[in-house]
This record gives C-alpha cells, structure tokens and sequence, in this order.
C-alpha cells in the first residue's frame, strides 16, 4: 500500500512539475517583463533548469507506472524534459575545441569524440556514433544540396547569384597576369575549390589545366560526370589540391552560411605548405572579401490584427544557425532596425590565410544605433560582388555602406541571416553584439551570452541602450520553417478571413430567427495550429469557438495566444458583457478520435489543412468525421470543393548560359531525364507512382514518398519545366456533401492525356482549387500556368518513367486516392491504346517456336550514375537503421539522461558542423531528428 501511494504522489508530483515546464514553453514578453522587474531574468533559466530536471527524476522513478496509465492532464509530455536548444551555444564548443586542441592525440577524431562526450555527457560510444552518421548524411547529401544549390541559380538575371559567373572577369584577369609574367606558351595550373564547375570550365577554355578540389567523395563523382557531359576532359577532380599551381579560385562561397564549407581553411593550408616548400604563392580570385554587418528584426507580424508572436517559441531564435536571406512570396522578410551605417565586419585578403594559424579566431564588437522599442531578433551579414582591380574605387577608400532598408540588403551579391535570441531596447542608444569569425565560421551572440554560462543574461546592458529579452531563450522544439510562411501567406489570410465572416454572419442570421436575439454561431476549428483561423471567427462575431489541434506543444501555444488575443479584444471593446463575449474551448488531439458529446455540434466547420499535394495532411478525412459528427442543421463547411487537375511534363535543373549542363545532378534534384526503363531492352506494360510502396519501375532518382514539392513560380517555364500534356481533371471532391452523409473516400478516376509537345516527361505535375465559398477559391496554380496568386503552397511533383512522348500522343491516367486515412495518391500511367504513345511499344508476347519478335530497342540514354544511386540508398537506410538503434538504445529504456546527452552532443555539430567534418546543411537534419515536432 505504501508503495502505491508513493507511486501516486510521484505522479503527482511529475504532472505538477510538468505544468510549470509548460508555462514557461509559453511564456511571452509581457510575463517575461514582470518577472524581470522583481528579479534577474537568469533566475527564470535556473528555474527552469532545476524544475526539468526534478521531473526528469520523478520521471525516473515512476516511468513505467506512467506510460501505462496516461493521465487525464496531458499524458507524458517528454518533449517538456528535452535540453534547452540555448544550453550549446557556438563559443563554448568553439572554446572547449581550442582546449581540447592543446593536448595530445593519437587521431583528430579521437579528439573529436572526446569533444563531444566532454560537451553534453554522453558515452564516448554514443559519440562516435552520432558522428559516423552526421558524417555520412553529410556525405550522401551532399550531391542533394549542391543540386538545390544549383536549382536556385538565375544565371539570366540582372544581378547573378551564381557566385562563379561573378569570378569570371577575375580568374580571366589572373589567368593573363600569371601568362604575361611567366611567357605566352606556359600552362597555366588553376585550382578551383567548391562551387559548381563554372570557373572550372572557364579556365578550360581558357587553357589552363585545372583541378577541380572536391574533398568530399560522391560529389567527386557527380563532378566528373558533369565534365564528362560537358566534354571538359582538361580538369581533374582531385580531393587536395596540387601545391604548384599558378591561380587558386574560391568559388564555394556558401549562400547560407558563407564560410561553412570549409574551403577558406583548405586554402590557408594550401598557402601554408607553398610556403613551407618555398614555393611562390598562387594568385586568389577573388584576391580580397569584405563583410558587413546590420541589426535585423525578422519576427512575424500581427496576422490580420491578431497577436500570433507566441508560435516564435518553436523557431529557434537561440541557435545562432545562419540562413540566406529570405527572397520570394511569403517569406518574412528581416527589417533593417539599426539607424546607424551597416558596420565592417571582416576586410581579408585572401593571400594573408598562409600567414595565419589554422585555428586563427577574431572576435571583435559591433556597435550599432538603435532607437527606443526597436526589437533585434537577428543581424545580417552579407559578401560584397567581387570587382577586378582598377573597376572603380579601391575598397580601402569607399566611404561606409548606408542601407535604408533590407532590399538593399537583398541586392548585394550574397546575403545571409543569423537570429540570435530576441531582445528589446528600451532606450535610444547603441546596442552591442559580439562577432566571432573563423575560416570555418561566423557567429554572432550578446556579449553577456559569450562570456557566461548558457542561458543566463545577467547583464541586459549593450552600450547606452538597455536591452531586454523578449522570450527566455528556453525553446526545446522547432516547428519547420514553412509553417511561418503559411502564418505570413497574406492570400491565404484574406480569403480564410473573407469566407469565415461571411459564414459567421449567415449563421447568425439562421440561428437567431426565432430565438433570442443574443444567440450567436458556433464555430469548429479543424488543425487549429497557431489559432489564427480561430481568432478570425471570434473577430467575426462567433459566440463560441472549438479549436481541435493535434500536436500538444502547438496546443499550448495556441491556448497562451487565445488568452492575449481575447484580452485585446474586450480591452478594445470594453462594453462587451461576460455573457456575450466570444468563448474558444481547446482540445488538444487528432479530430477523428473525439466523440460529438466531447465536441458539441457547431453551425460552422473550418478547417485548413492542405498540402501541396491538396490531400496530405488529412483535410478529407479530418472534414468526413467533422461533417458526420460535429455539424449542426444547416452548417456550413469551409473549404465546401476540392478540384485536382494537372498532366505529364518535366522539371529540370537550368543549364548555365546555355554552355554547361548539369544533367548528372538531375537524379538528386528530383528525377533524371535519362535512364528509367526505357533505356533498357525490355518495355513495361505501366508505369506506377506516388503513394504506392515501391514505383515500378525502378527510377533513376533518389526520390521517396508519395510525392514531392518545388516552388515553380520561381523557375521559368519552358526551361526549367513544363507540362508537355493538355491539363486534365484528375479528381473532385464535394466536401459540403458530407454534410449529408456522403463519402469522399476512397476515390479513383482515369483520365486520358493527350501530348501537345514533344520531349521527355519525367514528372506528374498537378495543382489545386479549394472552394472556400461562392465568393472565394484559393489555389496553388503556378503563376505562369493562370494562376491568380502566390501563395506559401509549393507544387506537387510525382516522378515517373522517364517518358519521351511525341506530339499527339495518348496515354491512360489512373488516380486514386485508396489509403485507409485519404491522404495518398497513386499514379498508374500506360498507353491509351496500341500505337498511341509513338516511343511506348507495348512487350511482345513471350517467344514461342511461331513467333520470334524482337524487342523493342532503348528510346532513352542510360543514366551514367545508376550504380551510384543504387549504392546511396542502401548505404542512407543502413545510416538510418544505426541511429535508430543508437536513439533506440535510450528511448527503449526511458533513459532521459543518455537521451538528453545525445541530444545536446547533436547541438554540438549544429553549433559548428566543419568543426566535426559535416556541411552545414545537416543541420536540419539532426534538428529534425532530435528536436523536431514529431521527436518523442
């Protein structure tokens, strides 16, 4: 008996603690104000920190009691008892590297591996092994990167992106110098490191020998085969660069992040053995680079007049991870808050990285000018277009950059943005942040946050200006970045809202006849996420509002954003009685598991839940069970249609100035346009894709998933894709009908395609139509296919085949939606007929002693990397399989303590990945799996 109470109190005492964990993932600038005016703001931290780990105790003592018997308040929430992203920051992993540096060890990962443990407390074991598969994610992905890398060229642009098409001017310049000093007939030796071969082949033609310097082996391979396309037979693709070379180029400037590459650091050792052998030192193109440096505030605006701020607890504002500059629709775009001249951050001349050791840092101030209120939530930094000598005035002398706003930023040649943790000045005055470079990374913090402990901001003062936090820097989840795009997506805002008031008001002229005149709508909110959709029908004039959401951390966003925004309200609309002011009930859960007692019926039900694809997160089913059990007589259901249309064509990766091809990236950007089965002698009967297990035939892709999404409003048509088939219908849904007891799944259709184009399809493209109302159809149409507007929604992409089609040709479409849950569609594709598709002969019967038919020769070239993507998948599931066996290990047993250590050793390499031999893009890769929404 005793040990049942014991296990009770427990209990209690984990969900009490819990509750507090809870308020402070919620906590906004106001709280946050009072706290700090009776007490240091790193007290808040501590709090926090000794509540955690108090719970992670009586989580321990009781785990087993626990996850059989869920309780009523929330179950366990083991998101709640996570390591603070903010306990990792970069200078202590950066300082404890130049600890570690100093002693001796038999190999560099040896050291690295100790790092780690030495960082976050987790077994040298568990160490080694996030490393291995950090590695090797950064490893396979870096073909994938490189190719997003290229996909977001516009090399036909006024001002290029693509950092080699600015160099050339430069390494023609250098190429003549080094010809004019050593004599006409020498060959001039280039290296070239990172970037995409466009410097490379310039030099060709130019007629030098050059060296592609890749260190990383299957990009090695993807290299060579893009020279092989291009028929540059005179570069090499080496992993070290050759120390007699004449010209060294820097052509991997990351987008991103700059530095991270690592390629600065390979080029000062270059410097450094040229100077150990006595050896001239080589040329630089570019021979000198200069940062700058502003203040930015790039948090989320009031939506539609509503107070969404609080969703920024899960963006991460505390990891200081550079990202590039925000370009296109949707995207919140950073504002300039510094009313001083944009500061100098680093002036290199590149030839001075010999003279310098490897672990060279420089740490230097940034003063900036602010204004009282003015709120700093990042600072951006960016790369000045690199100029040949005597272009124009030398940099030396050019007076101070002033920006008026950040479209001069967005202008310059390369921009990023770093966030660091948000803060308020409450003063005029000027702010101070510290900056920290080495040739692998830059890094910007407070200065209070550098030189104490994690988490602790004892001094708030930076120059003249007090500075105060606006959110303590205790996030431990990170929602991904499109669901801030979708808050900012002003379209999608304006119809949602249109729609909702006049559903609102139809409802409160149905249930008002007859009744008391105070009667007002009901409202169901479907995926309620940040609530916004909520708060629109309160603003409406909705009596009450049931907002569903399914993920609890958002929950609890939600639930603090309802209480600010409903106070906002009757403080603007004082004479607003208690009995008539809008009332919003939260359930926190997936929709289909509650009952109509639970719910309640409602007058109107909303529900925003679509995807590229239009079905991927559920809308039809979510909306079946809300129609059936939450509607009340004559409700009315938003969106009330859904159309899916689309056809056959392609994507593919822009060729630079029409002179080098960069099909051989094409398998990792999405699906190749050579290879597939139609290489090969044998013809299949169909082709299958999408939401199946496995597509048939094998593609010459890396794609998995039902389906993927890219922005096409930002590739032009006719050269990065097209639909080569007239545009079809592939299926409609009535959602309204459910209202009236009807199905909306399972569904399939067949539709015949007709080519209007001759090339090779490689894709199936569709778009789609949500009728809101009578008055409102939002959609995902690109622009240059009619559509109206942009919008956050990318497009949706099934590969397939690939395909060459014929003018005129004829092929059957067969789409279905048949998962259990309608959120997956299926593509089977075949022939229309005999002879209806030109390069599609069906497969002779199977020879018999009467009939000996050949079959039908290959229509496609083979695609050269087919071994190779075999060979990438394999080795990604076995990377897979190790870390959920590493993660396996921990979670099995409820082991918090080895989960919070690998949890912040994956910060570690976050924090600086070059450091721990990985690219920066997996980043988000560890984040995701570590402390993303669905991580439990």
């Amino acid at each position: 008996g005793r040990k049942d109470v014991a296990g009770r109190l427990t209990s209690e005492i984990y969900h009490g603690l819990q509750k507090f964990l809870r308020y402070f993932n919620t906590i906004g600038e106001l709280e946050l104000r009072i706290w700090t005016s009776e007490r240091p703001p790193h007290e808040l931290c501590r709090l926090e920190d000794f509540l955690r780990q108090r719970a992670c105790v009586a989580f321990d003592t009781n785990k087993f009691e626990l996850a059989q018997s869920p309780d009523s308040r929330g179950g366990i929430r083991a998101e709640m008892l996570r390591p603070t992203l903010a306990q990792m920051p970069c200078s202590k992993v950066w300082a404890r590297y130049l600890e570690a540096c100093e002693k001796h060890w038999e190999s560099h990962d040896q050291l690295l591996v100790s790092l780690l443990s030495d960082l976050s407390g987790c077994s040298a074991e568990d160490g080694a092994a996030l490393l291995t598969f950090s590695r090797s994610a950064s490893d396979l992905f870096g073909p994938v990167d490189m190719a997003a890398r290229i996909s977001r060229q516009d090399w036909n642009a006024t001002r290029p992106f693509a950092l080699g098409a600015g160099l050339l001017p430069l390494l023609e310049g250098a190429v003549r110098e080094v010809r004019e000093e050593c004599g006409a007939q020498q060959q001039v030796r280039v290296a070239v490191f990172g970037g995409f071969g466009i410097t490379a082949a310039g030099a060709v033609r130019l007629g030098c020998a050059v060296f592609l310097v890749e260190p990383r082996q299957l990009l090695r391979a993807v290299h060579a085969q893009v020279l092989e396309d291009n028929g540059l037979v005179g570069v090499q693709v080496v992993d070290v660069a050759p120390q007699d070379v004449d010209v060294v180029v820097w052509e991997g400037v990351c987008e991103d992040t700059l530095l991270e590459l690592g390629h600065l650091s390979a080029i000062g050792d270059l410097l450094r053995a040229c100077i150990a052998a006595r050896r001239p030192r080589p040329r630089l193109v570019p021979g000198r680079c200069r940062v700058w440096a502003t203040l930015l505030d790039d948090r989320l605006p009031r939506i539609r007049g509503c107070d969404v701020s609080r969703l920024e607890r899960l963006r991460g504002f505390e990891l200081a991870v550079p990202r590039r500059w925000p370009r296109g629709a949707c995207h919140i775009e950073p504002r300039v808050v510094a009313s001083s001249d944009a500061v100098l951050l680093w002036d290199l001349e590149l030839d001075t990285l010999g003279d310098q050791p490897p672990n060279h840092t420089v740490r230097s101030s940034l003063t900036f000018a602010v204004q009282s209120s003015a709120a700093v939530s990042g600072i951006g930094f960016w790369i000045e277009a690199p100029e040949p000598e005597g272009g124009g005035r030398p940099r030396a002398q050019q007076a101070p950059l002033r920006l008026t706003s950040s479209a001069d930023i967005a202008a310059s040649w390369l921009a990023c943005v770093q966030s660091v943790a948000p803060r308020r000045a409450t003063s005029d005055g000027s702010v101070i942040l510290d900056a920290h470079l080495t040739l692998s990374r830059i890094w910007f913090e407070w200065p209070d946050e550098g030189r104490a402990p994690s988490g602790k901001f004892d001094n708030l003062t930076s120059g003249t200006a007090q500075c105060l936090p606006i959110v303590p820097p205790l996030g431990k989840t990170l929602l991904p970045p499109w669901h801030f795009k979708m808050l900012n997506d002003h379209v999608r805002n304006h119809m949602y809202d249109s729609a909702i008031s006049r559903a609102v008001h139809a409802a409160s002229a149905r249930v008002g006849r007859g009744k008391v005149a105070t009667k007002r709508p009901s409202v169901l909110d479907c995926g309620c996420g940040a609530g916004l959709l909520s708060l629109m029908a309160t603003r409406a004039g909705a009596g009450a509002v049931c907002a569903m959401e399914l993920s609890p951390v958002i929950a609890d966003i939600a639930e603090q954003t309802f209480s600010v925004n409903l106070s906002e309200q009757k403080h603007h609309h004082p004479q607003t009685s208690i009995s008539t002011a809008s009332k919003i009930q939260l359930l926190a859960g997936d929709v289909r598991s509650f009952s109509t007692d639970q719910v309640g019926r409602h007058d109107v039900i909303i529900c925003e839940l679509m995807d590229a694809s239009g079905v991927g997160e559920s809308l039809l089913g979510v909306l079946a069970h809300a129609c059936t059990f939450f509607a009340a007589p004559l409700a009315q259901v938003i969106p009330c249609k859904l159309r899916l249309s689309g056809g056959l064509g392609y994507l593919a990766l822009p060729e630079c100035h029409g002179s080098l091809n960069f099909a051989a990236f094409e398998p990792f950007y999405f699906c190749a346009r050579r290879g597939g089965p139609f290489s090969a002698d044998s013809t299949p009967r169909e082709l299958q894709g999408g939401g199946i297990a496995t597509p048939s035939p094998t593609l010459p892709a890396l794609h998995t998933g039902p389906f993927a999404s890219k922005n096409l409003n930002r590739l032009r048509r006719g050269e990065r894709w097209d639909l080569l088939t007239f545009e079809a219908a592939f299926l409609e849904f009535d959602i309204a009908s459910a209202l009236r007891g009807s199905a909306m799944h399972p569904r399939e259709a067949e539709v015949e395609l007709v080519v209007k184009s001759s090339g090779v399809v490689n894709c199936i493209q569709w778009c789609w139509s949500a009728k809101l109302d009578e008055h409102e159809t939002l959609s995902n149409r690109p622009l240059e296919a009619g559509g109206l507007h942009q919008t956050h929604w990318h497009q949706p992409l099934v590969p397939i085949g690939p395909l060459a089609v014929r003018a005129g040709d004829r092929l059957l479409l067969r789409v279905s939606l048949s998962d259990a849950v309608g959120q997956k569609l299926s593509f089977t594709l075949r022939p229309a007929g005999p002879g209806s598709c030109h390069f599609w002969a069906q497969p002779p019967p199977a020879p018999t002693p009467n009939n000996s038919q050949q079959a039908p020769s290959p229509t496609l070239p083979p695609e050269p990397l087919t071994e190779m993507l075999a060979s990438w998948k394999t080795r990604w599931e076995q990377a897979c399989a190790a870390n959920t066996a590493l993660l396996g290990k921990h979670t099995r047993r409820g082991d918090l303590t080895g989960l919070a250590g690998l949890q912040q050793a994956a910060l570690a390499i976050v924090a600086h990945p070059r450091l721990f031999g990985c690219d920066p893009h997996v980043r988000d890769r560890l984040l995701l799996i570590f402390f993303g929404l669905s991580f439990k």
